[in-house]
């Protein structure tokens, strides 16, 4: 529980994929990521921003 703790994945998109970058380099394939809030276009848009960094990171 410990390794998780830092849940919801908050922050700008660059520290976002910082941490899935972590869980990347953990070991973690894949993860699992919800939406919470109003404005859900808004996070998905983030999201591919975040999706995009790791991308070209990696």
């Amino acid at each position: 529980m410990e390794e998780v703790i830092d849940i919801p994945l908050t922050g700008r998109p660059e520290e976002a994929a910082e941490r899935l970058a972590a869980y990347r380099e953990a070991g973690a394939r894949h993860a699992v990521v919800g939406i919470a809030g109003g404005d859900w276009r808004t996070q998905v848009e983030l999201l591919a921003e975040v999706r995009k960094i790791l991308h070209d990171t990696h």
